[in-house]
């Protein structure tokens, strides 16, 4: 009866973050397509290589010192709602810091930056160190707002992050040409606009902002355990551009990076459900309903993979030859290797859910790190043995490694908790 309840609460109170979730991850994609397409059109696959390792680099650094405070944050609100203007208070004093680390530890890595970007003026990789800090605000506020339950401003701050950033890019493409720098100065207006737009809004239901010191160390505690998690998640989606770059051709690199357009899609389906669902099941206090809740969800889930994959794969050679130029898709098996990866990263996506609501951050972390420990450790290999081709398959088994660590601690707590519940020992 708990469960059903909870289910109920999902279904009504969260209908409307699932579908606003969805929404905005499709129009979010459509601009992320728009981009990927002018900067393909625009730089052609070296330059285009050479950016995509720049951005990379940057989220990296911005992602690695935030130390999750967003997920900290809300996990830490939705278990003390009555405390959320505590919580949200104290991480904004956190937000402060890990943003300064940012921008010091991307600054002090500048002569690399231009290495990568295959220039000698600081003034070509200035904006990507910004970055690194403005970007972490923007997520930050986008996460204020879904704790906040403000579901349809968090909408409009994910659209606009996307949308600011593809409309200045644009228009440099348009008017002026696109190189480097000005990429990164398109990056930064999108965080910056959203990180403005999100404090307009919400400044009012915070005022007046409180913090503590101790609500701060949990909300960093927290964070602190489930970042092994996002950093293996982040080696999956960004190191290895990093590392590609020392490996082969920029041209190719920016090849792969188009290949990866599809993966992106097909994830951004499953981040919906995780975006939306992830507070509000955090909230159910209940295990068992929390289980049964979560376990139903999946049974739902679990099929879309299966059925929409196949037919997508077929096609996906020919979409990318029209959206993004021949140039791009004259390896047909790199861009179905990207669209399967995307695939396997949609159910593990689902999957994490599953660890995260239950407060087991760390045992999250520990599983991605081997993935990608794996994934990494095997790239090199693979692309001296297969080529460019190697690189999605690579990244493949360790996301495969990762799922599978996720669904035995799945299973086996939920087998404890049934046990347990059933009057077992």
């Amino acid at each position: 009866m708990v469960a059903v309840l909870a289910l109920r609460r999902l279904r009504g109170a969260g209908s409307e973050a699932i579908i606003l979730s969805a929404t905005s991850n499709l129009i979010i994609q459509l601009g992320n397509l728009a981009t990927g397409v002018v900067l393909a059109r625009s730089l052609g696959p070296t330059a285009r290589g050479h950016v995509a390792a720049l951005a990379a680099i940057c989220l990296t650094v911005s992602l690695v010192t935030a130390v999750s405070l967003a997920d900290g944050a809300m996990f830490i609100a939705a278990r003390n709602v009555e405390k959320v203007r505590v919580v949200i208070g104290s991480s904004m004093l956190v937000l402060v810091a890990t943003m300064l680390a940012g921008v010091g530890l991307l600054a002090a890595e500048t002569p690399l930056l231009m290495k990568v970007a295959a220039t000698d003026r600081v003034w070509d990789v200035a904006p990507w160190v910004l970055c690194a800090g403005l970007s972490q605000a923007g997520g930050f506020v986008q996460a204020l707002a879904r704790s906040l339950e403000r579901f349809s401003l968090w909408f409009w701050l994910r659209v606009l992050s996307t949308w600011n950033y593809a409309a200045v890019l644009i228009l440099f493409a348009l008017t002026v040409g696109l190189d480097a720098r000005l990429t990164g100065i398109a990056m930064c207006a999108g965080a910056a606009g959203t990180t403005a737009v999100g404090a307009l809004f919400l400044f009012r239901q915070l005022h007046p902002i409180e913090a503590s010191r101790a609500v701060a160390g949990q909300v960093v505690r927290y964070g602190v355990k489930m970042h092994p998690a996002t950093i293996a998640l982040l080696t999956r989606d960004q190191l290895d551009k990093v590392i590609l770059i020392l490996l082969v051709s920029a041209s190719e690199v920016g090849k792969y990076v188009v290949a990866l357009a599809l993966s992106s899609l097909i994830v951004s389906a499953a981040s919906s459900i995780d975006q939306a669902i992830f507070p509000r099941l955090s909230a159910v206090l209940d295990s068992q309903a929390r289980r049964k809740a979560y376990l139903r969800l999946m049974k739902w889930l679990a099929p879309l993979p299966l059925l929409g994959g196949p037919p997508l794969l077929a096609v996906s050679p020919q979409l990318a030859a029209i959206v993004f130029g021949a140039r791009f898709a004259d390896q047909p098996w790199l861009v179905i290797c990207g669209g399967a990866l995307g695939l396997l990263n949609m159910v593990k996506v689902l999957a994490n859910v599953g660890l995260k609501i239950e407060n087991r951050p760390g045992v999250l972390g520990a599983n991605e790190t081997a993935g990608s420990i794996i994934g990494l450790a095997s790239l090199p290999v693979f692309v001296k043995t297969l080529g460019i081709l190697g690189a999605p398959l690579a990244t493949g088994l360790g996301a495969a490694v990762s799922l599978a660590l996720t669904l035995f601690a799945i299973s086996r707590q939920y087998a404890r908790e049934a046990s347990t519940a059933d009057g077992g020992p």
